[in-house]
């Protein structure tokens, strides 16, 4: 493992850090400066980064009971060291949380080590309170700052003086060049004085101290030791006017980026206006079902938008193939036909552009003085879906022509005014398909509720499972929940006692979805409260039995097994209501434990049979606890798994340790089941009793 040390090659760093690593709680910081790439070169990247992860390294390794939780924004900023990942939690900072907030949860589970990927005015603050709380916190943080000045600089971050006192360890870390390269030196601080005198306080090893060693060395001038100061001061006053010609520079293409968009939000403004005046004529086509009264409106539209006195609107009748004459403005409509061939009206091959047309207008009689009046005309192909809804030819005996500009809006208007046509058409069609789609609809909110209802159920009973177990001497606890596609009320709890003792728990809800998870979350409330009032489990479940018949819902009932575990005396006092009953691994061999019982929250307490067993336990025993989802798992070909092939499968795993017992188990299950879907949720609690 790579040591703080072996970085820094100085005599005092190895017991500086003996004693940081034995020290007690407080905000342990990493200081230094990585420039950035625009930076001049004076600055070199300090290391920061590499002495972090070995100080981690150091402080997570050096004692295997500790719990790091890790707040951070990075997710790739810090891994935990190999075979600690289960001592190691990610507190991931993601919207909607802050990253505020992520600390403060996670300062609420106390671990022994709180490691964070920044340091700013957000979270120093709280960083120094930890470390007032009797935590240990360890956060880097980029300054140039080191020693006194550095806790002198974070009442500029938030903290008020009081909060120094949570400031337990400074090491500022910078690389400065050298004859045969560059060289790594270290500040060490130690806040071992009173809050007002930190920025006095001197190092316990300074970049002073390293400079010199490595003059006497020959590796640097000695020059280089004496201007160390005035150096880091210029090499500071130079990056910060590198900063502020950056800033200006970013300024003056901002500005530029905003004269742009606003010169083109002026071109933008201009656009919209007209496609909301295109808009206003376009809703009051798109508002009608009715082709004939919808075919007017677009006539008498297309007439006021480009300056036409005249409009004829044909109509193209997919199902009987057929041009219908569908409105005629300008024009004797009583001279149109009302249905013609489309090769009459649209011809072998219709332009699907906008074209000039100054003739009259299809299925019109030829009339010579009708052509002499037509000074413009226009034909609109009306498209929709790239298909040729129908045809609009509008004309003018006043106009030479159509502008470039009006035949455009011509053509966007023609546009709407297709698939206006086009949705009038579809409208009685749809119409019949709408009662289908609302029983469909009713269907699937049916479906969705439901889906809704198991997810709900589901996070109820996740949430209800432990997250972690007591610390009880001389027991190994194991715990296994895979739930099926039909959320059930399986659950386990370990419950801790006075004097030591741990409550064993495991219940099988009978229901199905939401109840049932509420039903559970019930029962282990009432449990949680009734174990801790009487040292009988036989009493606790009778008292359990009655709340349930008082607050439970009705036709629902649980089996349950509780047993107390006094793991000093070597003995278990367990009653079992109805549940299955657990298995005890005692040299090599299966049994099942006795007692009888019957499920809570059906009988009154006169019906209730429940008995209390005793188990004197010996070292090395294990106790299986178990719901019948793990025996009731059924093969491909519908084969039950079985309970005495349940107890072979457990007998054959006994010599396993825990959690390999514990997957070997689920990995077997599963390869009976194979691709069948699972049948019930499976749930499974193991304890070992082991030497002190």
């Amino acid at each position: 493992m790579i040591t703080l040390s072996s970085l820094f090659p100085y005599p005092s760093v190895e017991p500086l850090m003996a004693e940081l690593l034995a020290g007690g709680p407080g905000l342990i910081i990493v200081a230094g400066y990585d420039p950035p790439p625009e930076a001049p070169g004076e600055f070199l990247p300090s290391g920061r980064a590499a002495v972090f992860r070995t100080l981690f390294d150091a402080l997570f390794t050096q004692r295997p009971e500790v719990r790091c939780i890790l707040v951070a924004s990075d997710h790739e900023f810090l891994r935990p060291p190999r075979g600690t990942a289960k001592r190691f939690t990610l507190g991931s900072v993601e919207a909607p949380l802050t990253y505020a907030q992520r600390m403060r949860d996670a300062i609420l589970h106390r671990p022994g080590l709180l490691a964070l990927d920044r340091l700013d005015a957000e979270t120093t603050p709280l960083a120094l309170e930890a470390g007032r709380n009797g935590l240990r916190v360890l956060a880097p943080l980029e300054t140039v700052l080191y020693g006194g000045s550095l806790a002198r600089g974070l009442l500029d971050l938030g903290a008020s003086p009081d909060q120094l006192s949570g400031l337990a360890w400074s090491l500022a870390v910078q690389r400065v060049p050298g004859g045969a390269g560059d060289h790594a030196i270290l500040d060490i601080f130690r806040a071992d004085a009173p809050a007002s005198a930190l920025a006095t306080h001197p190092s316990r090893l300074s970049f002073k101290t390293c400079l010199q060693e490595l003059a006497q060395r020959g590796q640097i001038a000695p020059q280089a030791a004496l201007s160390f100061e005035s150096d880091l001061l210029r090499r500071t006053f130079s990056l910060l006017a590198v900063k502020e010609t950056l800033l200006r520079q970013a300024t003056q293409r901002l500005e530029m980026k905003n004269t742009e968009l606003e010169a083109a939000n002026r071109v933008l403004r201009h656009r919209t206006e007209a496609i909301f005046s295109l808009e206003e004529l376009s809703q009051a086509v798109t508002g009608s079902d009715d082709l004939h009264s919808l075919g007017q409106k677009i006539c008498q539209r297309a007439g006021n938008l480009c300056g036409a006195e005249r409009a004829v609107l044909y109509f193209h009748q997919a199902a009987s193939n057929q041009a219908a004459v569908l409105a005629v403005t300008g024009w004797d409509a009583s001279a149109f036909p009302a249905l013609l061939a489309p090769l009459q009206v649209f011809g072998a091959h219709p332009s699907l552009r906008p074209i000039a047309y100054n003739r009259c207008p299809p299925g019109f009689p030829p009339s010579k003085e009708e052509q002499k009046a037509i000074r413009a005309g226009l034909w609109l192909p009306l498209i929709a879906q790239e298909r040729l809804v129908g045809l609009m030819i509008v004309h003018s005996a006043r106009k030479p022509q159509f502008t470039p500009g009006e035949v455009a809006l011509m053509q966007t208007f023609a546009n709407q005014a297709a698939v206006a046509l086009q949705r009038a058409g579809l409208v009685d069609q749809l119409q019949r398909k709408i009662d289908l789609l609302e029983q469909a609809q009713v269907e699937l909110a049916k479906k969705e509720r439901l889906e809704h209802e198991l997810e709900l159920a589901r996070t109820v009973q996740q949430s209800m499972l432990p997250q972690s177990f007591p610390q009880v001497p001389g027991c190994c606890f194991i715990a296994r929940s895979e739930p099926a596609h039909q959320v059930g009320g399986d659950f386990y709890d370990a419950i801790a006692l006075p004097d030591g003792r741990v409550g064993l728990v495991i219940a099988d809800v009978s229901d199905k979805g939401m109840p049932a998870a509420l039903y559970m979350a019930l029962t282990r409330s009432l449990l949680r409260a009734e174990a801790r009032q009487t040292d009988s489990p036989a009493q606790a479940l009778r008292r359990v039995n009655r709340l349930l018949l008082e607050l439970g819902q009705p036709r629902m009932f649980v089996t349950l097994f509780y047993g107390v575990l006094d793991a000093a005396a070597g003995q278990l006092v367990y009653a079992r209501a109805g549940h299955n009953r657990p298995l005890l691994l005692r040299q090599g061999r299966v049994q099942e434990l006795g007692g009888q019982g019957r499920p809570l929250g059906i009988f009154e307490d006169s019906l209730l049979i429940l008995s209390e067993e005793q188990l004197a336990l010996q070292c090395g025993d294990r106790l299986v606890l178990y719901t019948d989802g793990l025996t009731d798992v059924l093969s491909p070909d519908e084969e039950l798994y079985d309970l005495p092939r349940f107890q072979s499968l457990v007998q054959t795993h006994a010599a396993c340790a825990l959690d390999v017992f514990c997957q070997a188990v689920f990995a077997a299950l599963a390869d009976f089941r194979g691709a069948a879907e699972p049948f019930d949720d499976m749930a499974l609690f193991a304890v070992e009793i082991n030497p002190l």
